[in-house]
């Protein structure tokens, strides 16, 4: 595992921390470096949307060749973490025991070794998990759990960071508010896309460039477009 890359990720999310930073784009951020730098097919952020056992996708990052099936993210272990603020590790797929035999089957058909799922954590209290899918067995390279949790732990201060004095509602407003964005953001890729004749990847990267050249976030820009797709 490259230590100086750790070193640089963890580097550079702290430094958008302390700017007058956009939260979707640092949990992106953190989700793309978590799993490039610990070796994954996949990583997804799983949240609490405020309803009971109920989580939501917010942020995922995948090798380009690979499909995710997101209910491996939001069933099994990731469930466990999200609810229980605790670290799930399965190690590999082929060897999951009687409790996770569905999910560690639908894990192996779809390619996938082994995962750990790092809690988001404010006090005692979780609202979330980091998930890294890897395709090989978790243990067959050196994979930093502490590293895991780090970018799990900056994720929830992403999610927490403000000034008044209640953060727990705070997040949950935030999270609401995020998965919102992400929804909008997701609607105007796939308006650019149909109008403009682009494949998805090509659209993302569209919306992306526009918003930075209006000098907006990448969600305000999209509610522009949904509004009015001329504006694009």
């Amino acid at each position: 595992m490259n230590t100086s890359a750790i070193q640089l990720s963890i580097a550079e999310v702290t430094h958008l921390l302390t700017t007058d930073f956009d939260s979707l784009r640092v949990l992106e951020t953190i989700v793309e470096r978590s799993r490039q730098d610990l070796g994954g097919v996949w990583c997804v952020l799983v949240v609490r949307n405020g309803e009971p056992d109920y989580l939501d996708v917010l942020v995922e990052s995948a090798n380009a060749d690979f499909i995710p099936d997101r209910t491996l993210a939001i069933a099994g272990p990731a469930a466990l973490s999200a609810e229980s603020g605790a670290v799930v590790m399965v190690d590999n797929f082929a060897d999951v025991g009687e409790r996770w035999q569905k999910f560690g089957r639908s894990g192996l058909e779809r390619g996938l070794g082994g995962c750990r799922c790092f809690p988001m954590r404010l006090g005692r209290k979780s609202f979330g998990t980091l998930v890294v899918f890897t395709r090989d067995s978790w243990d067959s390279a050196t994979r930093s759990n502490a590293y895991g949790q780090s970018m799990a732990d900056l994720a929830a201060l992403t999610l927490s960071t403000d000034s008044r004095q209640d953060r727990h509602s705070h997040v949950a407003v935030s999270v609401k508010k995020l998965v919102t964005v992400r929804g909008e953001v997701e609607q105007a890729v796939g308006m650019i896309a149909e109008l403009e004749g682009l494949s998805i990847e090509l659209a993302t990267a569209r919306l992306e460039e526009n918003a930075r050249r209006r000098g907006i976030s990448a969600g305000a820009y999209s509610a522009l477009v949904l509004a009015n797709p001329d504006s694009r």
